[in-house]
């Protein structure tokens, strides 16, 4: 069975900052019950023209962490932080 590729909207700041490395996680609502070993796609969306500018990026999700597993719920439930790779 072939594996999940979510296809998601990520403004201009985060996914600058994916493409260089410096963010390696992603938060997300979990709408889709995301798992490790999914694929992300992320399609640069710029918010005031709404569209997508055509720059993409594909990660691998590693780990998924949901709300209810983080004690002291510092996170929104039914949210994910998904660390990718």
């Amino acid at each position: 069975m072939a594996t999940p590729i979510h296809e998601l909207k990520t403004t201009r700041p985060m996914f600058d900052a994916i493409c260089n490395g410096g963010k390696r996680f992603e938060v997300r609502k979990d709408d889709r019950g995301f798992q490790p070993g999914d694929t992300l796609k992320l399609r640069e969306y710029h918010i005031i023209d709404s569209r997508y500018t055509g720059r993409e990026l594909e990660v691998r999700v590693a780990y998924v962490l949901r709300a209810h597993e983080i004690p002291g719920k510092p996170l929104e439930a039914g949210y994910v932080v998904m660390g990718f790779e």
